[in-house]
């Protein structure tokens, strides 16, 4: 425990030490780089005495005096040395800094040139006796004169010596403050170090323990996890579909022994290879093949995809597959998850139904169209005329055959739809031809009704279409208005070219 006491007391010596120097410093300290401050002072005053001794030796010149130091081109050429001189800045200004001052000294060497120009223009319009135009030459260089950027150049070194020292001293505040707060923060840091030996061992063992319990909890989650894949495993071997695991490339990973049952292939002799090659027959067109490829691309994550396509097996045969896609969620490289389905018993109960129903609609179509044409015959009078009242009843019995006809049109349509026979006749029937050939197909139903048809055709358009399918699709929604209108009420087609 004394050992461990040694180590602060020492920094804290360490730490009062330094507090101390650096109040010292604070106390203490001046401004930095003083000597390069006074030698840049030093030379900006002297320029700005050379530059007035120079603007006087040229009054004195005008007026006919003898110059002091002399105002020729070897004056202003040494005045433009000092000004190239002062370009050697104190280290303690910024680049900012040195850019601004290198801006006036810019300014004054401009001031500067511009004055011995206009004197040199001075000296040859009186060599001239143009004395107007060198009274104006003098003149202008008074109102631009050399000493006034002088002091300008002197001003804006102020300026940035006073920011310098003004962020120094900030600078110095903020040192000695933070350097204050470090020693405090270490003073507490040693205190607190001699009081946490003693807590050490409890850490420790604390530690200890929940190491332990740590291990136990991560012992049990494992079993856990254990029992899950267990779980899934069973799941796999007893799921009567076939399920395959794909990377992103279309790889086969895994396939349960449903997937090896319905394809006839063992796990050892296809894991690895294209799931495309090994599951799809060669004789599939590319557009088929593309669809099932480009299915598994455009699955998003968690959702799953469902076709239908042929399926080929180990022995080289064929069958028909309900295929469901689904994109495997997680972080790293895709993973899909094929579900394989037989569905040829599906396929054949499907197909025995739809003849089933082909052959009923058939067998059924032929007597009702017998049945519809007779009442027609009665209803028209062909056996003499016919009671009111029965002959209600006949029109009823005639109309609900021809609804019955229709029905079994319309499952016949379905059928074709459904296996891609349904044909389409084309023409370029007129329209007021087949507005009213609707008419005269549900006239009898809107007369019963009490509704009136009308019907509003403007030139005389042509469509091309199916004439008979389209009617059929007037035909219909003609009959709904019709059935949902009231008494009295009427239903009105407008045609028109657009």
């Amino acid at each position: 425990m004394r050992q461990g006491l040694r180590l602060p007391r020492r920094s804290g010596v360490l730490a009062a030490g330094a507090l101390l120097l650096l109040c010292g410093l604070f106390a203490m300290g001046r401004p930095w780089a003083t000597s390069d401050n006074d030698r840049y002072r030093g030379a900006l005053r002297h320029l700005r005495v050379a530059s007035g001794d120079l603007e006087m030796d040229v009054l004195r010149e005008r007026m006919g005096l003898r110059t002091l130091h002399g105002a020729g081109p070897e004056d202003f050429a040494a005045l433009r040395a000092r000004a190239d001189a002062l370009r050697r800045f104190p280290s303690f200004l910024s680049a900012m800094d040195q850019r601004t001052m290198n801006a006036a000294l810019d300014l004054f060497v401009g001031a500067l040139e511009e004055s011995a120009a206009l004197l040199e223009r001075t000296r040859a319009a009186d060599a001239r006796g143009a004395k107007e135009e060198a009274d104006a030459a003098v003149q202008a260089l008074l109102e631009g004169t050399v000493s006034a950027r002088a002091d300008r150049l002197i001003n804006t070194y102020l300026e940035l010596y006073e920011r310098t020292q003004e962020r120094n001293e900030r600078s110095r505040i903020i040192f000695f403050l933070v350097s204050l707060a470090l020693v405090a923060y270490v003073l507490v840091v040693m205190v607190r170090l001699s009081r946490a030996s003693a807590d050490l061992a409890a850490l420790n063992t604390d530690l200890e323990r929940r190491v332990e319990e740590r291990t136990k909890a991560l012992s049990e989650a494992n079993d856990g996890l254990r029992a899950s894949e267990a779980r899934k495993a069973a799941i796999l071997e007893a799921s009567p579909d076939g399920i395959l695991l794909l990377d992103g490339g279309g790889a086969l990973l895994e396939l349960n022994p449903a997937a090896q049952k319905t394809f006839q292939v063992a796990a050892a002799d296809v894991v690895g290879r294209d799931f495309l090659s090994v599951a799809l027959p060669a004789e599939l067109p590319d557009g088929a093949r593309q669809k099932v490829l480009a299915a598994g691309r455009s699955t998003a994550s968690g959702q799953a995809t469902r076709l239908e396509s042929p399926c080929l097996r180990g022995d080289g045969s064929t069958f028909p597959a309900e295929l469901t896609i689904v994109r495997v969620p997680g972080e790293g490289p895709p993973r899909y998850t094929v579900f394989v389905r037989d569905i040829a018993e599906r396929k054949a109960v499907e197909r025995m139904k739809n003849e089933f129903i082909s052959t009923v609609s058939h067998e059924l179509r032929t007597p009702l169209t017998s049945i519809r044409g007779s009442l027609g015959l009665l209803e028209g009078g062909i056996v003499g005329d016919i009671p009111p009242q029965a002959l209600d009843m006949v029109r009823i019995a005639r109309t609900n055959t021809e609804r019955l006809i229709r029905l079994i049109n319309d499952i016949l349509d379905l059928e074709k739809m459904e296996a891609g026979k349904l044909e389409l006749k084309r023409s370029t029937p007129e329209c007021a031809d087949l507005v009213e050939s609707t008419f005269a197909s549900v006239r009898g139903m809107a007369d019963g009704a009490g509704v009136s048809l009308h019907a509003e055709v403007t030139g005389a358009p042509r469509v091309k279409v199916d004439r008979d399918r389209l009617v059929q699709v007037l035909t219909n929604l003609v009959s709904n208005a019709v059935k949902f209108s009231p008494r009295g009420a009427g239903v009105r087609v407008r045609v028109g070219e657009e």
